[in-house]
C-alpha cells in the first residue's frame, strides 16, 4: 500500500498531502469498521476529543466528569474547550469510570462526561449513557484504547452522542507517531492525519463524530473549515 501510495504521487509530480484518494480510502473502511457512517481525518487523538468536546456546544465553564485513568491529552481537551474537568473515582477492580461513580459526581454545572475504555476494556457504557440521558449530560466515548471492543456485539464508540479514538503506536489499532477519531449516535467521522506517504495511504488519526458538527473546527497551528456537510444516518 505504501509504494502504491508513493507510485500515485510520483506520477503527479506532487508531496502526499491532506485528504486524497488513499486517506478516503482509510476513512471509508474505518466507518465500515464501526458499523456505518462517514469518516474524516484530523491529527490526533487528543484533537479528535477537543473536536469531539466543540461539536457538542456545552457553555464555556460548563463541568465535564472525567474517566480517572486516561491520557493528560483527555483532560487537555476539556480544559482547551473552556470547560471544566471533574474526575470520578473507578469502579472496583476496574481502571474504568462505573455508573455509580458517575452518578456520585453529577452537578447542575455538569453538562458533558468523557468515558475512557481503558486498556480494550469497555466500562459500563449502556448504564452510563442511560443515567446521563435522564440528566441531560451529552456523552463522549474515548476509545483511544479499546478499536474493536465490544458490549452485546455493539463496538464502543457507538453508544454515545460522540466518540473519539486514536492510533498512535502505543493504541490497539496503529498507523504512526501520534493521530486520532471521534463518533456519535447518528454517526459522522471525523479522522486524523499525518504528512507522510503512511499517512496519506492509511494513517492518520480517525474521529468519529455523530450529530451536527460546527462549520469550522481547529487542528493545532491551523484553523480548517469542514470539506463536506454534516451528515446523519
Amino acid at each position: 500500500m505504501i509504494a502504491e501510495c508513493l507510485a500515485y504521487y510520483r506520477e503527479r509530480g506532487e508531496d502526499p498531502g491532506y485528504q486524497g484518494p488513499f486517506e478516503q480510502r482509510y476513512c471509508d473502511d474505518f466507518a465500515r469498521f464501526q458499523g456505518g457512517g462517514y469518516a474524516d481525518a484530523v491529527a490526533t487523538g487528543t484533537v479528535a476529543v477537543y473536536v469531539a468536546l466543540a461539536a457538542l456546544g456545552l457553555s464555556r465553564g460548563a463541568e465535564v466528569i472525567c474517566s480517572p485513568i486516561t491520557d493528560p491529552g483527555t483532560l487537555s481537551a476539556i480544559i482547551l474547550n473552556g470547560l471544566v474537568p471533574r474526575l470520578a473515582d473507578s469502579s472496583p477492580s476496574s481502571f474504568n469510570m462505573g455508573v455509580e461513580e458517575f452518578r456520585a459526581r453529577i452537578t447542575p454545572e455538569v453538562k458533558g462526561v468523557v468515558i475512557v475504555h481503558s486498556l480494550g476494556r469497555p466500562a459500563e457504557i449502556e448504564a452510563i449513557v442511560a443515567c446521563a440521558a435522564v440528566h441531560g449530560i451529552r456523552v463522549v466515548e474515548d476509545c483511544s484504547q479499546a478499536h474493536g471492543a465490544r458490549v452485546d456485539g455493539r463496538p464502543v464508540g457507538t453508544f454515545g452522542d460522540i466518540a473519539a479514538f486514536s492510533t498512535m503506536y502505543r493504541k490497539a489499532h496503529i498507523t504512526g507517531a501520534s493521530e486520532g477519531w471521534c463518533s456519535a449516535a447518528t454517526r459522522v467521522f471525523i479522522t486524523g492525519r499525518l504528512p507522510t506517504p503512511i499517512a496519506a495511504s492509511h494513517a492518520g488519526s480517525k474521529a468519529l463524530m455523530t450529530g451536527t458538527l460546527p462549520a469550522s473546527c481547529f487542528r493545532p497551528s491551523i484553523c480548517i473549515r469542514m470539506s463536506c456537510p454534516a451528515q446523519s444516518v
